[in-house]
């Protein structure tokens, strides 16, 4: 008569060969295991490529808008300059002209002056290139 202990030990080797056999371990089945790697390491490959992808768009836009900031800071540089010409004409033409001219009022130039002015110093934060003449 074959003891419980054998019985056991039979039933063990055949359980843990058909483990093997059919990829299944501890209640795992190890092909599924590695197809879901398999899957994680393509879906990680089309992270990372797009991640790679737009940081290069990030990085575009950045230096779009660097360039455009320059352009920006150019232009108003120039209309600062050009409104402080314009009160320094403005304000010697009003030295000579103190009553104004030809239908336009000292006070209406003034105004005009005034209103550059404030342009000028809501302007004044800007650090201009030496090429705007500032």
């Amino acid at each position: 008569m074959i003891s419980w202990r054998t019985v056991a030990l039979i039933l063990g080797v055949i359980a843990a060969a058909g483990a093997i056999l059919t990829g299944t371990q501890y209640g795992f089945d190890s092909r599924g295991i590695a197809d879901e790697s398999r899957r994680t390491a393509d879906q990680s490959r089309r992270t990372s490529a797009q991640t790679r992808v737009l940081a290069q768009r990030v990085e575009a836009l950045a230096r779009q808008a660097a360039e455009d900031a320059r352009v920006t800071v150019k232009s108003l540089c120039a209309l600062r300059a050009d409104f402080k010409k314009r009160v320094a004409t403005s304000e010697d033409f009003l030295k000579d002209h103190p009553e104004g001219f030809a239908g336009i009022p000292a006070a209406t130039i003034r105004s005009t002056v005034d209103g550059q002015k404030r342009t000028i110093r809501a302007l004044g934060g800007l650090r201009c290139p030496k090429s705007v003449g500032l």
